[in-house]
């Protein structure tokens, strides 16, 4: 029997190091103040990368 359960990754698999937490909450945030889901064709290039968070501090 396959186990479908999803576990979250707390360290990097390559190097051990502890992983940053997720910045998705505040990434849902920012698509909803758009008008936009997750699911939305129509995400800003910018929210599609590494520059949104970087930008910002985060």
């Amino acid at each position: 029997m396959i186990d479908d359960r999803i576990l979250p990754v707390h360290y990097c698999p390559w190097c051990g190091e502890k992983l940053p937490q997720s910045l998705r909450p505040q990434w849902l945030e920012r698509l909803a103040a758009l008008g936009l889901d997750e699911d939305s064709p129509h995400i800003p290039a910018d929210l599609k990368s590494d520059t949104w968070w970087k930008c910002e501090g985060l």
